[in-house]
């Protein structure tokens, strides 16, 4: 994840399905460099694969950087931003955005990077909604270190991201 900005773990949802994603798929895309940004990688990614996805494609360049990742949360998309400024200086950061529940798949890809990420200082917004056209979101963040496949395990426990069934291995 070190070269890119951003990461989508795909599901069982319609919107993955249309597009050709396996279920638990990460789609890893938007080069790290100083002069890319985050909102400028997704809506030309949105223009390249999801123009068809009326609230995607609703997406523009002047948004602030998050809302395309809340977008992704609400059609069921976990989504992560590396949001690292300079390794050397600060160490290595990220942001996961988490939609209300994940299936099985998505949770094993979720930990699958979290062990790429491992010594990453992560934030996490979870219970995401927009009410009155304002984004409303809960936040946890790892302060204390640990590796973030054990401080995501036990996230995921512990807080209201529910685990539900893969439609797609059920043939549902």
């Amino acid at each position: 994840m070190d070269n890119y900005k951003i990461a989508i773990f795909h599901g069982d949802n319609p919107v993955d399905t249309n597009h050709g994603y396996q279920n638990g798929e990460i789609e890893k895309f938007g080069e790290r460099t100083e002069k890319s940004y985050h909102i400028f990688e997704f809506t030309e990614r949105i223009q390249e694969k999801y123009n068809d996805v009326p609230l995607l494609s609703s997406v523009k360049k002047t948004y602030p950087a998050h809302i395309p990742a809340v977008f992704f949360t609400l059609l069921g998309d976990p989504v992560f931003y590396n949001t690292t400024p300079n390794d050397k200086n600060y160490g290595k950061m990220g942001q996961f955005y988490f939609p209300k529940s994940i299936n099985e798949s998505q949770r094993k890809a979720i930990l699958e990077l979290a062990n790429e990420i491992s010594t990453y200082q992560t934030l996490i917004f979870y219970d995401i909604e927009i009410i009155n056209g304002e984004v409303n979101w809960q936040t946890k963040i790892n302060i204390e270190n640990e590796h973030n496949a054990i401080f995501l395990q036990r996230f995921l426990d512990q807080n209201l991201i529910e685990i539900r069934e893969d439609k797609r291995e059920k043939g549902l």
